[in-house]
């Protein structure tokens, strides 16, 4: 029998980080290169995302409850985490190409 709770977080985490990959390349950075700080990044947005959708499924009502229990609605806040977590990487290079 597989544990699903390992399921979704192992596609959770596979998709936020090649969400996150993506949005590098199409910046010309490529991720394999700051991997350790990518892979970090992605991992605090993660916590941050499944927080947010935790606090919205308790505070946003039945619907906002029923609608969080659906795919399509959690890759919203898994995308969104990714994108900041590019962003942060994308940062943080640009700051080092200046100094």
């Amino acid at each position: 029998m597989t544990d699903t709770s390992t399921t979704w977080a192992d596609k959770t985490a596979d998709f936020a980080l090649r969400k996150a990959k993506e949005i590098c390349l199409k910046a010309s950075i490529d991720p394999d290169q700051y991997e350790d700080d990518l892979t970090t990044f992605v991992i605090e947005e993660m916590r941050l995302a499944i927080s947010d959708m935790a606090h919205d499924k308790i505070h946003g009502g039945p619907a906002m409850a029923y609608a969080l229990n659906q795919p399509f609605y959690q890759e919203i806040y898994i995308s969104d985490g990714s994108r900041r977590a590019a962003e942060r990487l994308i940062s943080q290079v640009q700051q080092q190409q200046r100094a």
